[in-house]
Formats: C-alpha cells, structure tokens, sequence
C-alpha cells in the first residue's frame, strides 16, 4: 500500500494503547467460490462481526475502503455497531467520524506530496493509516484489516474493510 508514514507521537501526557492489528486476505476465499471480491468482503466481515457477537463483543466500527463508492469522501464508509454507538452517544460517534475524516484528509495531503501511482494508493494509504492510529485514541483493542491480494491488478486491489474491536 505505498511507503508507510511513522505514526504520529502523542502531542499532550495521554497515553495511547496500541491494538493489536490482524490482517486477512480475502482473494483465496473470493477466487475458490467465484464471487466478486465485494461480496467476498462483505460476506467476510458479516462472518466476523457475528462471531463477535457470539463472543459478547458488540462494540465496534466498520470502515469499509470502496473505490467504486465515488460519493464518499475519500471513497469510505464508516459505521458504529448500535452497542458502540448506546455507549459513546450520538455524539461521539459523529465526533469520531469527522475525526476520522479530518485526520485521513491530513493524511492523504501529506502522502500526494510523495512519488505516488495514482491517487487511488493515497487515498487507501491515508485511511489505513488514521483506522490504526485512531483505534488506539480511541481505545479499541484490535483493528481486524480485510483485504483482497494487494497484488492484484485493477480496482479489486484497492477493497479493504478494517474492524475496530472494542472489548
């Protein structure tokens, strides 16, 4: 995805935790049943988001990469599951979501200033990087990274969903 950018210190005395990050390829499960790799992330995700809730772990976000998803800035989606949002309140949630918005512009400002492919690479670079930098200032636990083959060719190498997890 690109050169990484070190991640940012904290500016202030706060602490942040560190989530432990898991990363799947999705293509294996997309090639063997001959679906389009959209269907294989959703489907993907759905599998782990239920397993979560199986395990009493109701507290996540969704951010979903979709380079079809022109509408969007920075072509993403993001969404609270219902326990997270009853906990954090409205509010937050719409605090974490500009945040999120405001911190992977800045990213992606900064990585257009490097020798890039496309726009498509920044893009995706910024917002993986503020989904892991933003889980652990916000104090999620674990960032679930789905990914189709990063080798692959084409828009289908640019989907990507990360689950923050919050225990």
């Amino acid at each position: 995805m690109g050169n990484k950018r070190k991640k940012k210190e904290p500016t202030t005395n706060e602490t942040i935790k560190e989530p432990e990050i898991y990363s799947e390829n999705i293509s294996k499960i997309a090639e063997s049943f001959k679906v389009h790799p959209k269907i294989a992330l959703d489907a993907f995700a759905g599998v782990i988001t239920s397993t979560l809730h199986v395990l009493g772990v109701n507290k996540y976000v969704t951010i979903e990469f979709n380079p079809d998803a022109y509408d969007k800035p920075l072509h993403t989606f993001i969404m609270a599951s219902k326990p997270l949002e009853e906990e954090w309140g409205k509010d937050k949630v719409s605090e974490f979501i500009k945040e999120f918005y405001n911190d992977a512009m800045k990213e992606f400002a900064y990585s257009m200033n490097l020798p890039k492919g496309n726009v498509l690479d920044g893009e995706i670079e910024a917002v993986g990087l503020t989904a892991t930098e933003i889980a652990g200032k916000y104090g999620f636990d674990a960032v679930i990274e789905l990914f189709f083959d990063p080798t692959a060719t084409g828009i289908d190498a640019y989907r990507v969903m990360w689950i923050l997890v919050k225990k």
